[in-house]
């Protein structure tokens, strides 16, 4: 379906389900239509996927199925409008700032992790470690921000540090 073909019947069929579990009108509603965007990159639908496989001569299935991969990252977004509604403006200007920072860095450890690279190429291990960070940044608490946040850094640190190390080398 088209975005807002798509967005119209999700609307009507979820929002008011989600309303009813206590979820304000806006975070509901935005939940509900990047779902509907993201369909479009996304096995089964993934239009946009097969179109641009299509244009690039690619096979179709292998486009779907990395478009997915990379849009993993993107499925995450709509959980934090519900769980951290600052990122839609809602709240005041402290609660605005502390949800677009977790969004902001969460994603980046996340996009980091399926990527395989975080300044260098990432081994299995830190790049496990690295999907846990995003993970905890993403819940909602206080207490799993501060390890998420502790533990993404940590591995960003030490990259930077073996990165560095590796130039060091060459250049000697």
């Amino acid at each position: 379906l088209p975005t807002v073909a798509a967005y119209l019947v999700a609307n009507i069929l979820f929002v008011p389900s989600l309303i009813r579990l206590g979820i304000d009108p806006l975070p509901a509603n935005m939940f509900v239509f990047y779902f509907g965007i993201v369909a479009q990159i996304t096995p089964p639908v993934c239009l946009a996927s097969y179109t641009a496989a299509g244009i690039a001569g690619a096979e179709s299935m292998k486009t779907g199925i990395t478009g997915f991969l990379y849009a993993t990252v993107a499925f995450t977004v709509p959980f934090i409008f519900i769980y951290q509604p600052g990122i839609l403006l809602i709240g005041s200007i402290q609660e605005i700032i502390i949800g677009t920072i977790i969004l902001f860095i969460g994603v980046f450890f996340l996009a980091s992790a399926i990527g395989g690279f975080l300044v260098i190429e990432l081994k299995p291990i830190p790049r496990v470690l690295l999907f846990g960070a995003a993970l905890l940044i993403i819940i909602p608490e206080i207490i799993t921000d501060i390890i998420g946040f502790g533990l993404g850094f940590l591995m960003l640190i030490s990259n930077l540090v073996i990165s560095r190390r590796a130039k060091n080398k060459e250049v000697v």
